[in-house]
């Protein structure tokens, strides 16, 4: 899972945390998640939605990858909130992703 090449976003991921997310309704940040199969997206949180793209399937059996998009709604309460990454694979892990919104600007 990585930060998607045409993210300008200013959020950053590391060790399974998303860090950063803007607090601006409709703005968005890509996350390019590797696997071989593809991944299904979901989330409880009030303050954004996800949307999973299409896999890209690997050449000659290699990984594919998936872009990942969180988009910020207009809202005033960010909290901390798990964004749910389950492998296609039977069997497969899901990783849990723990998304945090950028720390709040005072005028």
């Amino acid at each position: 899972i990585e930060l998607a090449g045409s993210d300008t976003s200013g959020a950053s991921y590391a060790d399974n945390v998303l860090s950063d997310v803007p607090r601006t309704a409709s703005e968005t940040v890509k996350l390019t998640v590797t696997s071989p199969k593809g991944v299904t997206a979901s989330t409880i949180s009030s303050w954004y939605t996800v949307e999973t793209e299409a896999f890209n399937a690997g050449v000659d059996g290699a990984d594919g990858t998936q872009d990942i998009t969180i988009t910020v709604l207009d809202k005033t309460d960010f909290p901390d909130t798990p964004l749910v990454l389950k492998n296609k694979i039977a069997g497969g892990k899901a990783v849990t992703v723990n998304v945090k919104a950028a720390a709040a600007v005072v005028p």
